[in-house]
């Protein structure tokens, strides 16, 4: 029996089949893209997804119509055109942040949200003293917060019950740092504890590049000291001197100056007015 003759191999119309599944398998992707795009597009726009409102709390020296506006301002717009930065998973808050922070008086920020809300509340930068660029009190001044870090320059605030740094050689400025963490930090408590302890109210510190500084009580009188010293020595010398017998009457305004930059010898030079003259004693106390 003869074999039957074999049909010839249509290679056009093999080509023509497997363009068409592939046309019709890219058209279907498409599609699926297309469909993912709408709704991912719709989705990040839901209400319940979606930020439509700012609340910033109770703030006292930092306004809250700036804190409003900058923060509106970086929800404005989307991500790449696509996602809304008000879609309330993908909030732009590090830059939200950054920008807050630039203000003065922000100290910190956080966030957090109520249903379709964004609630910010701001820590306030509180000042813990004052640098100034002289002893005179219209000098120009700066806010120092507890850290020492002048933040914003000061109204004229002759009379201010913030205590005063004058520091020779430098002028304040936001931003730089009140000396360095050590001496700030004896001086600061140096002047915190005579007043808890003794009622001995510092106006004003200067110090100077020597590592010297002098500390100026309310009502006359002033302090000598070295930042190279330590704070329980240096106190426990002044203490000793305040406690003896022939001293225990010093009392802002009737001494000139305690001298406490070397260590346990402690020199007093006491002030006595007597008519239009002036009669003073040294002491020198072990």
């Amino acid at each position: 029996m003869a074999l039957g003759k074999r049909k010839p191999f249509n290679t056009k119309q093999r080509k023509r089949r497997i363009l068409w599944e592939r046309t019709g398998a890219i058209a279907g992707l498409l599609i699926a893209l297309v469909c993912v795009y709408i709704l991912i597009f719709y989705a990040v726009r839901l209400p319940f997804v979606t930020i439509s409102g700012v609340i910033v709390e109770k703030t006292d020296t930092v306004s809250k119509d700036d804190i409003m506006t900058r923060t509106d301002t970086f929800l404005r717009g989307s991500y790449f055109g696509f996602i809304p930065h008000r879609f309330s998973f993908l909030l732009p808050l590090g830059k939200i942040r950054a920008n807050l922070l630039e203000i003065p008086r922000v100290a910190n920020v956080t966030f957090r949200t109520e249903n379709d809300t964004l609630i910010v509340t701001v820590v306030e930068q509180l000042p813990d003293m004052l640098w100034c660029a002289s002893a005179e009190a219209t000098s120009t001044c700066f806010y120092v917060e507890k850290n020492g870090r002048a933040y914003e320059k000061a109204p004229e605030l002759a009379g201010s019950t913030l205590m005063r740094f004058v520091v020779s050689g430098m002028f304040p400025k936001a931003g730089d740092a009140l000396l360095n963490d050590r001496a700030r930090s004896l001086l600061v408590s140096m002047a915190k504890i005579i007043e808890e302890r003794h009622g001995f109210h510092v106006s004003r510190i200067e110090y100077t590049q020597d590592n010297d500084a002098v500390l100026y009580l309310s009502g006359g009188g002033k302090l000598l000291l070295s930042t190279d010293g330590n704070l329980e020595e240096t106190y426990a010398n002044l203490a000793s001197v305040l406690g003896s017998d022939e001293y225990s009457t010093l009392t802002p305004g009737n001494f000139e100056y305690i001298d406490l930059r070397f260590g346990s010898k402690v020199f007093v030079q006491k002030e006595k007015w007597v008519a239009s003259t002036t009669t003073s004693s040294t002491a020198h106390v072990e």
